[in-house]
């Protein structure tokens, strides 16, 4: 036997494996069906009644390395005084996120918060690389959100300007309160539970008929106990 001749061989073994597989699937279609209603539904009520609104705010922080020592009196930035800007910035956004900090949040807004939650619900990023902090809160509570974010802005530049003496860091926008929540994510959701739920038919499909000892039509026979079928007696 030649290499071509395996080849077609192998070519309909494989288109017969995946017409059976198809013809298990279209005998379970309405347990498929099933499955996948199911799931939408499950998410659906997830999603609208049992996900609490989260709602976001931000307000963005300006990193500088401008140091009156040494500089002349055109007051010139250089590029190294940007590089270490740069560098500045991510020193501190970890140390926006240290315990220290956070407590001295926690207090100015009330104690309603622990340190620990507070980071949990804080972002720090720089804005396109360059030395603007945007500082971000999520909050099942607007009024919370907007208390969160500005705390945090308002403490920063006290906070940070210890940190470098040469350094210091101004408010550039303060957060404002959100006026309506995030999305749910609903759409994302439902297509996830949609392919759950095709995945979870399929293979509930795949068991049963595993199990399904019946002889329905010849074709069993043969496939089952590997014999030929010479002809068939109708009834």
């Amino acid at each position: 036997m030649n290499e071509k001749t395996l080849s077609n061989s192998a070519n309909a073994a494989q288109t017969i494996n995946l017409l059976e597989i198809w013809e298990i699937f279209w005998s379970r279609k309405i347990l498929i069906i099933i499955c996948v209603f199911l799931a939408l539904v499950l998410a659906f009520v997830k999603v609208t009644y049992f996900t609490k609104d989260v709602y976001s705010t931000s307000g963005i922080l300006y990193v500088s390395n401008r140091n009156d020592v040494g500089r002349s009196s055109d007051d010139t930035v250089y590029g190294t005084d940007i590089n270490t800007s740069r560098l500045m910035s991510t020193t501190y956004m970890e140390v926006l996120t240290t315990r220290s900090f956070l407590t001295d949040v926690s207090a100015s807004v009330g104690g309603g918060y622990s340190w620990d939650r507070i980071r949990k619900m804080m972002s720090i990023s720089s804005v396109n690389g360059t030395e603007l902090l945007r500082v971000s809160v999520s909050c099942n509570s607007a009024e919370d959100a907007y208390n969160i974010a500005n705390g945090i802005i308002t403490n920063a530049p006290a906070k940070l300007g210890t940190i470098f003496d040469g350094g210091e860091v101004k408010i550039v926008e303060l957060a404002v309160v959100p006026s309506a929540p995030n999305g749910k994510g609903l759409t994302r959701m439902l297509m996830l539970a949609f392919l759950m739920g095709l995945a979870i038919g399929c293979a509930i499909a795949f068991v049963l008929d595993y199990l399904d000892t019946k002889i329905h039509r010849s074709d069993d026979v043969a496939k089952r106990y590997g014999i030929s079928i010479l002809g068939e007696i109708s009834q």
